[in-house]
This record gives structure tokens, C-alpha cells and sequence, in this order.
């Protein structure tokens, strides 16, 4: 049975999470995630919306298969990435066939079937909404934590609605923003590896 812990040992576990230097990679794979979401979002939807529309074109069917392709594509950078900042273990997936050696119409069809292919541009969609509310959160917390912060220096401050003009307030900003803080990381570092673990179950997977 393991032993209780105490009110300390929380508050040392709360606190040393800037001391562990997973944190930090952690914190930093959510950050790209704003950017490469947006990517990915941009790319889903100009690929499938124009590749569906045009596809009675003969056109689109193109436009839909290079999609699928650049997915693919992405998700192995994704799991790179994982691998890299979260400390996942995902394998490569395997190789579609080759255009030189098994055709077009094989590779293709491989491309399409694959399970590889699929969930790869699920894990894209996931990520492309975990690059939102990575942005939504930190505009508001990371913004509210260093404005509580910054509070003390003098001034008035709006945080979340709260107006803080006087002594005693600016005084009692300071600690609540090292608390939100504090909390934003461990926010941060909770939906990363969660992010990690729904990378590892389509980004893993076998064919």
C-alpha cells in the first residue's frame, strides 16, 4: 500500500512541475499545435470540400487522392513528433507499394484501403482541434496569469472582469497568478499526453 501523501508532498508535486524538463517539451509540442492544426485544418477542407465538388470533373479525384496522400505524409511527421516531445514509442507504418513496381492502379488501391490512410486523417482532424483549444486556453489563461502577474507593478487591471486598482488587490494578484499559472501548466502537460496517447492508438496501429 503505497503511503499518504501529505499536504506538502502535493504542493511540492504542484509546484515542481517547472522542474521536470518533460514539462517543457510537453508545453512545447501544444504550442506547434496551433500552427500545424491550422495547417492541417486548411488542409482537410480544401482537399476533401474541392476534391468532393470537382470530383463529377474527373479532377477531383486527383485532388482527393493527394490528400490522402499528403495525410499520410503528416502523420508520420506527427508521430516523429510524439516520439520526439512526448516520449511515445510509435513505429513506422509500412510503405504503400510502389509506383514503379506495382503500378498505379495497385498503389492507389492500396492508398485508399489502408487503415494507415484513414486513421491518419483522423488523427489530423484531432489535432487540428487540439490546436484550437490549445489557443483558446492559452489566450485566456496564459493572458489572465501574466496579466495577475504584472498587476503588483501598479495601474488598474482587468483580469477575467475583475478590476484590480487598489493596494490590496494588486497584493493579492500575485499570488493568484502564480496559482492560475501554475495551473495552466499542469493543464498543458495533461492534454499533451493525452494528445500522446490518442496518437499512439491511431498512429500505432498495424495495418
Amino acid at each position: 500500500m503505497s503511503a499518504t501523501r501529505t499536504p506538502a508532498d502535493r504542493l511540492r508535486s504542484f509546484v515542481g512541475v517547472l522542474g521536470d524538463r518533460r514539462t517543457y517539451r510537453r508545453v512545447l509540442y501544444l504550442l506547434a499545435a496551433m500552427p500545424l492544426g491550422f495547417l492541417y485544418y486548411l488542409l482537410l477542407t480544401f482537399g476533401f470540400v474541392f476534391g468532393v465538388a470537382l470530383a463529377v470533373f474527373v479532377v477531383g479525384v486527383p485532388v482527393l487522392l493527394a490528400t490522402l496522400l499528403v495525410a499520410r505524409v503528416f502523420a508520420d511527421w506527427e508521430r516523429r513528433l510524439a516520439n520526439a516531445l512526448l516520449d511515445t514509442d510509435i513505429p513506422p507504418h509500412d510503405a504503400l507499394p510502389s509506383l514503379s513496381e506495382d503500378g498505379v492502379l495497385a498503389a492507389v488501391g492500396a492508398l485508399v484501403r489502408s487503415n494507415t490512410t484513414w486513421r491518419s486523417v483522423a488523427f489530423l482532424v484531432v489535432k487540428s482541434l487540439v490546436g484550437f483549444l490549445a489557443w483558446l486556453f492559452v489566450l485566456l489563461a496564459g493572458v489572465g496569469a501574466l496579466a495577475l502577474l504584472l498587476a503588483p507593478l501598479g495601474g488598474t487591471a482587468t483580469v477575467l472582469g475583475w478590476t484590480i486598482d487598489t493596494l490590496p488587490e494588486r497584493l493579492l494578484a500575485l499570488p493568484l497568478g502564480v496559482l492560475l499559472a501554475l495551473t495552466t501548466v499542469h493543464v498543458l502537460v495533461a492534454a499533451a499526453d493525452q494528445t500522446g496517447d490518442i496518437a499512439t492508438a491511431l498512429l500505432g496501429s498495424e495495418e
